[in-house]
């Protein structure tokens, strides 16, 4: 089940998961509520599930995170669900050098997703020379033949140029999103 792989879920996301329109979605999601495997909350933007306590035990999974960093997940929850291969804030590191992104799709192709909703700008900078360090050691390049693509997806417009313009400085690969496409980002 994708809900106890991703934390949290909008009934959108669910209903383009299971091929559904929002009404089949509700009864769906109505009925695994009343089994109390679910909850949810009501947000501006619909209804969004996470698994409860009884659902997470079922599921055997061993953490439940709270309705924190809501927003902040539901953005790189859109850019995962059609994803087979990834994990979820995973450190990388080589040598002394780290950075955790906040997913790394493992499919095909290796990519870093990053979400920037409100943080401040030079926590941007560090994480992109972090990234820079990464792919200057060369283990990326020797193991896979390439270094990943970072996919970084934002909520303020103005950041789009200059995350690309930082990209560019530091011979990054990199795509950078409004938030408001990243429903798309899952097929590229």
């Amino acid at each position: 089940m994708s809900l106890s792989r991703l934390e949290v879920l909008s009934r959108d996301m669910i209903a383009e998961l299971l091929g559904v329109g929002i009404k089949r979605t509700n009864i769906i999601m109505r009925e695994i509520n009343s089994s109390g495997n679910v909850s949810f909350i009501d947000n501006p933007k619909g209804r969004i599930f996470k698994l409860s306590k009884r659902g997470a035990a079922i599921f055997d999974v061993n953490y439940l995170h709270g309705w924190s960093l809501l927003e902040h997940r539901l953005m790189r929850n859109w850019t995962l669900i059609h994803e087979n291969e990834y994990s979820l804030e995973e450190m990388v590191k080589i040598g002394d050098i780290s950075v955790v992104p906040d997913a790394v799709i493992k499919g095909d192709k290796i990519k870093f997703i990053e979400i920037d909703r409100k943080q401040k700008w030079k926590a941007n900078v560090n994480k992109l020379e972090r990234y820079a360090a990464l792919k200057e050691t060369g283990a990326f390049q020797k193991q896979y033949g390439y270094y990943p693509r970072l996919i970084w997806i934002v909520e303020m417009e103005s950041r789009i140029d200059k995350i690309k313009k930082c990209c560019s400085e530091l011979d990054l690969p990199i795509e950078v999103f409004h938030v408001g496409e990243i429903k798309s980002v899952s097929n590229r």
